[in-house]
């Protein structure tokens, strides 16, 4: 941790998922153990505040990555887009990152709850 404060400019960067904010039923352990990381973040950030040292959250939506094995989603974004848009947010120094959908998902979370987990639920 020493050697994160004596840069000036570092950076600490966990990466969790839009399930954060409305988890998929078939991710058991996947919404719980990012739900834990989005929380470990959350009071990271707020330990360090003092300290120059930015804690950087960046939420994912689905990612055509070989995790799918070739099925990836209808929904799922390209890899090079998924680290494109984080690039562009670490560039603009945002704590908090949400890419492509997960922006409308944490809003939708926020002012419906129950009708976010329901859509999210839904998609095949």
């Amino acid at each position: 941790m020493l050697l994160l404060i004596k840069n000036s400019n570092s950076k600490i960067i966990n990466i969790t998922t839009g399930l954060v904010y409305a988890p998929r039923g078939m991710y058991t352990f996947y919404n719980a153990t990012k739900s834990a990381l989005h929380s470990f973040t959350q009071v990271l950030r707020y330990q360090l505040k003092n300290e120059p040292i930015q804690i950087i959250e960046v939420f994912f939506p689905v990612v055509n990555t070989p995790w799918h094995n070739g099925n990836a989603p209808k929904i799922a974004i390209s890899p090079e887009k998924a680290v494109t848009e984080m690039i562009n947010g670490i560039t603009l120094k945002k704590d908090e990152i949400r890419i492509a959908k997960v922006k409308m998902l944490y809003l939708l979370a926020r002012i419906a709850p129950k009708f976010a987990f329901k859509k999210i639920n839904s998609l095949n």
